[in-house]
Protein backbone atom coordinates (compact mmCIF):
# COMPACT_ATOMS: atom_id res chain seq x y z
CA UNK A 1 0.00 0.00 0.00
CA UNK A 2 1.50 3.60 -0.40
CA UNK A 3 0.25 7.06 -1.81
CA UNK A 4 0.21 8.40 -5.47
CA UNK A 5 -0.11 11.82 -6.58
CA UNK A 6 -1.51 10.91 -9.78
CA UNK A 7 -4.32 8.42 -11.19
CA UNK A 8 -3.89 6.20 -14.47
CA UNK A 9 -7.19 6.05 -15.85
CA UNK A 10 -6.18 3.04 -17.91
CA UNK A 11 -4.64 1.27 -14.94
CA UNK A 12 -6.76 2.00 -11.98
CA UNK A 13 -10.09 2.13 -10.54
CA UNK A 14 -11.26 5.23 -8.25
CA UNK A 15 -14.09 4.00 -6.18
CA UNK A 16 -15.30 5.85 -2.44
CA UNK A 17 -15.69 3.43 0.92
CA UNK A 18 -17.32 5.36 3.83
CA UNK A 19 -16.97 8.45 2.47
CA UNK A 20 -12.99 8.02 1.85
CA UNK A 21 -11.59 8.39 -1.59
CA UNK A 22 -9.80 4.96 -3.00
CA UNK A 23 -7.55 4.33 -5.91
CA UNK A 24 -6.10 0.98 -6.25
CA UNK A 25 -4.66 -0.60 -9.74
CA UNK A 26 -7.15 -2.91 -11.44
CA UNK A 27 -4.61 -6.31 -10.65
CA UNK A 28 -4.55 -5.38 -6.90
CA UNK A 29 -8.54 -5.51 -6.81
CA UNK A 30 -9.11 -9.28 -6.80
CA UNK A 31 -6.24 -9.95 -4.41
CA UNK A 32 -7.67 -7.80 -1.67
CA UNK A 33 -11.71 -8.30 -2.32
CA UNK A 34 -13.81 -8.50 1.14
CA UNK A 35 -11.09 -7.27 3.36
CA UNK A 36 -11.95 -5.87 6.27
CA UNK A 37 -10.20 -3.08 7.78
CA UNK A 38 -10.93 -2.10 11.70
CA UNK A 39 -9.10 -0.03 14.35
CA UNK A 40 -9.41 -1.58 17.12
CA UNK A 41 -8.96 -0.23 21.13
CA UNK A 42 -7.45 -2.46 23.63
CA UNK A 43 -5.16 -2.31 27.25
CA UNK A 44 -2.32 -2.38 25.51
CA UNK A 45 -3.31 0.97 23.01
CA UNK A 46 -4.91 0.38 20.01
CA UNK A 47 -3.83 -0.42 16.21
CA UNK A 48 -5.30 -1.35 12.78
CA UNK A 49 -6.33 -4.93 11.89
CA UNK A 50 -6.63 -6.33 8.49
CA UNK A 51 -8.75 -9.43 8.23
CA UNK A 52 -8.09 -10.72 4.28
CA UNK A 53 -10.25 -13.27 3.42
CA UNK A 54 -7.94 -13.94 0.44
CA UNK A 55 -4.51 -15.08 2.59
CA UNK A 56 -3.80 -17.96 2.72
CA UNK A 57 -0.47 -17.56 4.31
CA UNK A 58 1.09 -14.27 5.85
CA UNK A 59 4.29 -13.13 7.30
CA UNK A 60 5.10 -13.18 11.50
CA UNK A 61 4.33 -9.13 11.46
CA UNK A 62 0.97 -9.29 9.03
CA UNK A 63 3.02 -7.07 6.46
CA UNK A 64 2.48 -9.13 3.22
CA UNK A 65 0.58 -12.51 2.45
CA UNK A 66 -0.07 -15.09 -0.30
CA UNK A 67 -2.79 -15.89 -2.00
CA UNK A 68 -4.62 -19.24 -3.60
CA UNK A 69 -4.41 -18.14 -6.91
CA UNK A 70 -1.38 -15.91 -7.05
CA UNK A 71 1.91 -17.26 -6.98
CA UNK A 72 4.72 -15.83 -4.21
CA UNK A 73 5.24 -16.43 -0.64
CA UNK A 74 4.99 -14.35 2.24
CA UNK A 75 7.95 -12.28 3.16
CA UNK A 76 10.45 -14.09 6.22
CA UNK A 77 12.59 -11.18 6.39
CA UNK A 78 9.71 -8.44 8.26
Amino acid sequence: MGFDSEVNEELDKTFEINGIPVVMHNQDIPIVEGTIIDFKQNMMGGGFTIDNPNAIANCGCGSSFKTATNAGSPDENC
